[in-house]
């Protein structure tokens, strides 16, 4: 006996009969409805052309049932169940005003042909739930997929998609004006922060930004300021060094710019460093000098703009300049700088000039040491007009204490010395650059006059001796160097002929252990890179000198052959404030090298191919 709730089941299903079971749709009630609005729309209308008069343009609806009775079938009377349903979807309909897309899904079943009985309520019932589905079923924008509408917002005509939100006057929304709509409601919630890649940390190593553990305090603050430097109004307050810690930060960021060059020109600012000034213009360059009226030091890299009207003007300012450094100052012209040199040389006490066209010559030199007695500090680089004729001028300046020259120009090994033997008495800071053409002369002269040398730097010299070096440094008078840069003075070949007699190059075992019983107590800094010809007993050596190195904080030891994972790990024993060492090219050196937390080894062979290289080279 089959049951009544199964009675209005018949024929097969399908993927739509099942999807409107399950939400609750009889296809068969929307049907009926429909076809009672069309017949009271058809009535309505012969109503109204009977009262007008007779036409021929009446409409006929013409049933779409098969029977010529009456158009309303009696329908299902609903259970009890689907009655309390309606009067609960009737109730939240009225409550809350918008019963649209989202609730239709939840709509429980209503047991549409449960019963065979009705009468009129229940028919009425089941009409007002069926045009409160048809309305539901309406305002979906499911069923408008697929469709052109306006947008509420901005009436631009768009296809409805199944992710059309819907807009404040009851319509739906394009694409842009959701985008604009979702960012204008949603709250800002705080972006999370994303750890430091390993790139990044790579990058920072190589950049010498050196982090061991947590950042301090002050600089997570200059890194905050760095990144909201629209933000800022004043760092006039702070101490030098933090304000050059974050014009350091702006300028490897490309923010120094007209705007916030003014958040670092202040009227009571003493020292101005812009270490990228590419962006600023010379009305920029005006208006920090007007602005900085007791500026006392300036450095400008990069000043493409820094012409002849703005030395004019910071001649004619009242700024009492002591130390000044220029970086590409090309489109100056020699008058201004010997103008400069006229005006402001009686206070000034150091000057850096680098990269720098022709205007900056012999001449200049000359003028500069004539009107500039209280110099105490010269650096001169990568100047193509600079000869040896500056250097005799030079050795006028006997009261200098730093000397920084690297030329372009060839310069014979005597002009050297006959400098060194005029100003090298109160000499604390010695840097010769790519001393191609000088020999062991350059190293007599520095242990007879320097006494009082701090820091020596003499780079690219491949005619040292590994003899003469390590007699230097044996009986040398000098106190122990800081500072010690002997970067890539080395021979081409292993040992070179001179007079018929074998010569090894430097720098060897000799001169590696003479040098560091002569600075180990005191060194900060020591860079021997490409000092191939040291052997692994001396590295054994210096590692092992009493005392160790309890200064020093970086070393370079790049293409030193010999270097093992065990001289390492000796060097970091015996060095307590070592932070960095790099090792590139040392093919010995393995990943296994045990390193602890608060050093950084850079340079490691971490490829396949140069470990290959490495175990062929040991076979």
């Amino acid at each position: 006996m089959a049951r009544n709730g199964r009675r209005g089941i018949t024929g097969p299903t399908s993927a739509l009969s099942d999807f409107l079971a399950a939400h609750n749709i009889s296809a068969s009630e929307i049907r009926r409805t429909a076809e009672d609005r069309r017949r009271l729309i058809a009535q309505q209308r012969q109503e109204d052309d009977a009262t007008a008069g007779p036409s021929d343009d009446a409409i006929v609806v013409p049933s779409d049932d098969e029977d010529d009775g009456d158009f309303v079938e009696a329908s299902p009377q609903p259970g009890p169940r689907a009655t309390r349903s309606a009067t609960r979807r009737s109730a939240r309909g009225s409550g809350k005003g918008k019963g649209k897309g989202k609730q239709a899904p939840k709509r429980k079943h209503t047991g549409f042909g449960s019963s065979d009985s009705s009468d009129t309520a229940s028919e009425s019932s089941d009409a007002s739930e069926s045009s409160d589905i048809i309305d539901a079923l309406a305002d979906l924008p499911r069923n408008r997929i697929s469709q052109k509408e306006d947008c509420d917002v901005c009436s631009k005509q768009f296809t409805v998609t199944p992710y059309s939100k819907p807009g404040p006057n009851g319509g739906l929304l394009c694409t842009a004006c959701s985008r604009k709509s979702k960012a204008a409601t949603t709250t800002s919630a705080r972006p999370r922060k994303i750890p430091a890649t390993a790139r990044k940390k790579q990058k920072d190593i190589m950049d010498r930004i050196l982090v061991l553990g947590t950042k301090t305090l002050s600089l997570q603050c200059i890194e905050l300021l760095v990144k909201n430097l629209h933000l800022a109004e004043s760092v006039e307050n702070l101490p030098e060094s933090v304000v050059d810690r974050i014009l350091r930060l702006v300028a490897k960021r490309r923010l120094l710019n007209s705007s916030t060059l003014s958040l670092f020109a202040r009227p009571r600012s003493e020292f101005l460093y812009l270490y990228d000034a590419a962006n600023l213009t010379m009305d920029d360059f005006i208006m920090c000098f007007n602005t900085c009226e007791i500026l006392k030091k300036l450095a400008i890299h990069n000043g493409i703009q820094f012409k002849d009207p703005v030395m004019d003007h910071l001649i004619q300012t009242g700024a009492p300049i002591e130390s000044f450094a220029l970086h590409g100052g090309n489109l100056l012209s020699s008058e201004s700088w010997m103008r400069f040199f006229e005006a402001r040389g009686a206070h000034l006490k150091g000057i850096v000039v680098d990269y720098t066209d022709t205007a900056f010559n012999d001449e200049v030199v000359e003028y500069m040491v004539t009107h500039c007695p209280n110099l105490k500090h010269i650096s001169i680089r990568h100047n193509p007009a600079v000869t040896s004729e500056s250097l005799l001028s030079i050795r006028r300046l006997t009261q200098l204490t730093s000397l920084s020259v690297q030329t372009t120009k060839r310069i014979h090994v005597s002009d050297y010395v006959a400098l060194i033997s005029s100003i090298g008495s109160n000499l604390e800071c010695l840097s010769l650059r790519s001393m191609t053409e000088v020999d062991d002369e350059l190293l007599d002269a520095i242990h007879a006059n320097c006494h009082q040398l701090r820091k020596l730097r003499i780079t690219e010299c491949p005619s040292f001796t590994d003899a003469k070096m390590a007699e230097f440094f044996r009986s040398w008078g000098n106190l122990p160097l800081y500072h010690l840069d002997l970067d890539r003075c080395r021979a081409i070949t292993n040992a070179t002929e001179k007079n018929g007699e074998i010569i090894s190059p430097a720098i060897g075992p000799l001169a590696f252990k003479a040098l560091v019983e002569h600075s180990a107590s005191e060194l900060r800094y020591l860079n021997v890179v490409s000092a191939r010809h040291i052997t692994t007993e001396a590295f054994e050596a210096a590692f092992s000198v009493n005392g160790g190195f309890p200064w020093l904080t970086y070393i370079e030891l790049s293409f030193c052959t010999q270097l093992t994972n065990e001289l390492i790990e000796k060097l970091i024993a015996v060095s307590p404030r070592l932070q960095q060492v790099i090792v590139f090219g040392c093919l010995k050196l393995s990943a296994r090298l045990k390193v602890p937390s608060h050093v950084q080894v850079i340079g490691l062979s971490n490829v396949q191919g140069m470990v290959l290289g490495a175990q062929t080279i040991r076979s």
